[in-house]
């Protein structure tokens, strides 16, 4: 085991180094809200950006989907990442800001077209 479990800025430094490799297998993150019908819901999302100095996440969505209305309700989520190499879960409580339009215009149009669902 390496000296970054063995401190709290050790952890808190490794958890967004792993959040940040987003050509791994950490960028495929599973995202569970509160269903309208009082049932959790699960969903593997892409995360797209980390931002550790701001601690933020980024991910993209069709803005009709059902996980969109439930975070409108409620903005509350667990985000969950396994991290295979070093055999870490990270678990993020996390409150979500949904934007579209004009202002994200530069990220969707960083996205592949394949990627894309209208």
């Amino acid at each position: 085991m390496s000296d970054w479990c063995e401190t709290l800025s050790g952890i808190h430094a490794r958890l967004w180094q792993c959040l940040t490799m987003l050509n791994g297998p950490d960028r495929f993150v599973t995202l569970a809200t509160h269903g309208r019908d009082n049932w959790p819901e699960a969903r593997t999302i892409v995360l797209r950006d980390a931002d550790a100095a701001a601690g933020t996440l980024e991910t993209h969505t069709d803005r009709n989907s059902a996980k969109i209305n439930s975070l409108r309700e409620n903005p509350r989520a667990t985000v969950l990442v396994w991290h295979p190499a070093d055999q870490l879960q990270i678990r993020l409580r996390v409150e979500v800001v949904i934007q579209t339009g004009a202002s994200v215009g530069d990220h969707w149009a960083r996205v592949p077209a394949a990627s894309r669902l209208g």
